[in-house]
């Protein structure tokens, strides 16, 4: 097994990420370093003032003239993809996001890789819940760094030795540690039909404008967080299965029926289940799909983070909506149950704010009837 060790730079991250440096050290099981290299990158792009000031090493005359992503693919996507290597990094995730979108923008076959993220294991580390740049790790473990950082291959090295740190105050291998902390663990995989996924959600909206179909407003959101927060039971449980479990529902359902979410958190709550908002947490997960005009499925980021956090270990059930509702032991109808103006009178009461009056959003059923006729 070998790991590499990878860090990118990008002139920009507008519409995506635009390379400008791709940085890597490869090295053993034993983290040994077999070879260190810096990739400049024409980005083909405008530089951001602030990347162009606090976080380049080289010129912009460089950058320019060195090749586009589209003439070193054949060097970068054989490391990443390598059989018996894994992929470290810092915030490694959103560097692969920058790959995938940067080779979408070139009509290049967006890589698969699993990764580790060192931001992770040093948390797991030091009890900290929030990320922690990579110069305060090396700080923190008394690595030295210099003036370079921020130049991709200096920092993919400079993760490296966070990586050879930790495990020499905790006494374990890097194998072992990444098997310790599975939180560190994730995955990029058919990224080109995620972005096309997050295309056709921009459609949806703009069909949902262009109909007049009311779509869940920043209003309703909060009503929805405050109504988990204070919701109690009211009303008959018809099943035990979720009993304190937590649940978290689609955020494309959420957007398209705020009165049926309403219901479903007093259902879940009912049933003496927990209603999260964030994925990371939940036992059960409702799966809500929904399309374009022309049949096109769109994104869901809530689902894609369980889906992640299913490859770390975690266990989740992912249940349709309509399962869902016949786990509850109720039918359809009951999401349907005039609900909003009973629970928006009570956060009144709650949290002691005003609320205007809002207009009446569209239920999942007239969004399917109004748009997607074809569905019923």
């Amino acid at each position: 097994m070998n790991y590499l060790f990878i860090d990118i730079e990008c002139a920009n991250c507008k519409d995506g990420g635009k390379l400008c440096e791709f940085g890597y050290v490869l090295t053993d099981q034993n983290l040994n370093e077999l070879e260190y290299k810096n990739i400049l990158i024409n980005p083909d792009a405008d530089f951001d003032p602030y990347v162009i000031n606090k976080m380049l090493n080289f010129t912009i005359k460089e950058y320019k003239s060195s090749p586009r992503l589209n003439e070193v693919y054949d060097m970068i996507y054989p490391l990443l993809t390598a059989k018996d290597t894994i992929i470290v990094g810092h915030t490694v995730g959103g560097d692969a996001v920058h790959i995938g979108d940067d080779c979408v923008r070139y009509n290049l076959p967006t890589p698969d890789f699993l990764y580790v993220d060192v931001v992770e294991l040093f948390k797991d580390f030091d009890g900290s819940k929030n990320a922690t740049s990579l110069v305060k790790m090396c700080n923190a473990l008394e690595i030295e760094t210099d003036e370079n950082v921020h130049t991709a291959a200096v920092d993919a090295r400079l993760t490296m030795l966070v990586a050879k740190g930790l495990c020499d105050k905790k006494g374990v291998s890097f194998s072992q540690l990444i098997k310790d902390v599975p939180q560190c663990r994730g995955s990029i995989k058919n990224y080109a039909k995620t972005v096309e996924q997050k295309e056709n959600y921009k459609q949806f909206l703009l069909e949902c404008e262009n109909n007049g179909v009311k779509l869940t407003n920043g209003m309703q959101n909060s009503n929805i967080r405050l109504f988990r927060k204070y919701v109690s039971v009211d009303g008959v449980a018809y099943t035990d299965k979720i009993k304190d479990k937590a649940v978290c529902l689609s955020s494309n359902f959420e957007l398209t029926d705020y009165n049926g979410t309403l219901n479903l958190i007093q259902l879940i709550k009912n049933a003496e289940g927990i209603s999260v908002s964030q994925p990371s947490k939940c036992d059960v997960f409702v799966k809500f799909k929904l399309q374009t005009q022309d049949k096109k499925e769109v994104y869901c980021k809530k689902l894609d983070a369980v889906l992640a956090a299913k490859e770390r270990g975690k266990k989740v059930e992912i249940i349709e909506l309509e399962d869902f509702i016949t786990l509850l032991g109720v039918s359809a109808a009951a999401l349907k149950n005039p609900i909003r103006s009973k629970v928006e009178k009570l956060i009144k009461e709650r949290s002691k704010h005003v609320y205007s009056d809002q207009e009446q959003g569209a239920t999942i059923g007239e969004v399917i009837k109004n748009k997607f006729s074809e569905n019923n």
